[in-house]
């Protein structure tokens, strides 16, 4: 899910401007890259505690402690990135919901002429093009 527009304008706090680098960043085809390096390092180092032939339990030990670290590692990282867009995407929510209770009924009402006025405009616009056209040309 996209984060909203107010995340995508100058960040107002500190949050808001991490997340927008973060979905910038999840964005790119690196990221994809990175997730899949990272999981190959996960499976990696499962393979080799999986395919190890010894009988030492410290090796053992060590190698089940890399393989758990790695695997908390990947899941710590892409699960931060992950709650760190979701924290942003509600900031920026609050953000412009303290916005639009700012924003008062008078600069509603100058936006909604304005923009009434735009449309009328257009459309005399679109009046003169059409008669100014020869008859029969529809």
């Amino acid at each position: 899910m996209p984060l909203p527009a107010s995340i995508s304008e100058p960040a107002q706090n500190d949050a808001v401007a991490r997340g927008n680098r973060l979905r910038i960043l999840k964005q790119t085809p690196g990221y994809i890259d990175l997730f899949k390096i990272s999981e190959a390092i996960v499976a990696n180092a499962t393979k080799v505690l999986m395919d190890f032939q010894g009988w030492d339990n410290e090796q053992i030990a060590r190698l089940r402690t890399y393989a758990k670290a790695t695997h908390d590692f990947h899941a710590l990282l892409f699960g931060t990135v992950n709650e760190t867009l979701r924290e942003a995407r509600q900031e920026a929510d609050l953000i412009a919901e303290e916005e639009a209770i700012r924003r008062s009924s008078r600069d509603v009402v100058q936006e909604a002429d304005e923009l009434r006025l735009d449309s009328l405009l257009a459309f005399d616009h679109l009046d003169e093009m059409i008669d100014s056209r020869p008859a029969g040309s529809f």
